[in-house]
């Protein structure tokens, strides 16, 4: 069969495989990263932004929205619950999401359904128990909201499962970042920025010769060498004997 003959074509959304759209991604993401209105996980790191531009492309929406429901928990990205829901609700293929919490004790739960459009078929996913949450240890992670906001947790949980179950496609087989804290063992990483490097101007040598090499005069080039020649710790170069008057100085301060 001509691929041109299938209802549905496939589509690469990949800018990995296209060097101008590789490069237009890169002018985009390099803007994205100088707003204040990106996550810190975004802001000035351009290679973020230019994954999360790609990710946008898959899934049709702002680079910007991606970034502000994508969150990264030990270096694993997911989508934060509301993004979940949302997606399935504005994919155009199912009725909005219904949430249904009942039972008591050890048994009281969750679970989410909906119905394709057009359809009488009830799409039911599967269902998130008080049981389930204390065997998995959900509701002893450090900062859990399990003991905050039980029925909150049990409606994102639910979504989640819904559309891993029914659309994994929509989400990109992606897990929720609800998930992503809950399975992972170790503490969420985070992110402090690069290390700022800190010179001592009095005694560090490669400032001392940065300020030599702004000076005008060969005196004050002079001055400047000594200087470095008596700082504390400084080590003694070697000899040089130049062949001939400002030669040491011309190679030293070009």
């Amino acid at each position: 069969m001509d691929p041109k003959d299938l209802p549905i074509q496939a589509t690469s959304y990949s800018i990995f495989i296209n060097m101008e759209a590789f490069a237009n991604a890169q002018r985009v993401g390099a803007l994205l990263a100088k707003s204040t209105l990106v996550p810190d996980a975004f802001r000035g790191k351009l290679e973020n932004c230019v994954i999360a531009i790609e990710l946008a492309e898959r899934v049709k929406m702002s680079p910007l929205m991606v970034m502000q429901h994508l969150a990264v928990v030990n270096g694993k990205p997911g989508w934060d619950a509301q993004f979940v829901i949302a997606k399935i609700n504005s994919c155009g293929r199912y009725e909005p999401l219904r949430f249904v919490l009942e039972g008591e004790g050890d048994d009281q739960g969750c679970h989410a359904w909906t119905r394709e459009i057009g359809s009488s078929e009830k799409l039911t996913g599967p269902r998130v128990t008080w049981k389930m949450v204390r065997a998995e240890g959900w509701d002893t992670k450090s900062g859990s909201k399990w003991k905050t906001m039980p029925d909150v947790m049990f409606s994102y949980r639910a979504a989640s499962f819904w559309g891993k179950r029914y659309c994994p496609e929509l989400l990109l087989g992606m897990p929720s970042a609800d998930e992503l804290e809950d399975f992972t063992n170790g503490p969420r990483i985070k992110d402090m920025g690069n290390a700022e490097v800190v010179r001592d101007p009095e005694t560090d040598l490669n400032a001392m010769l940065d300020q030599a090499r702004a000076t005008n005069t060969p005196s004050d080039a002079r001055s400047a060498a000594t200087d470095i020649a008596s700082a504390p710790g400084a080590t003694k170069p070697a000899d040089v004997v130049p062949n001939s008057p400002g030669e040491f100085e011309g190679h030293l301060f070009a």
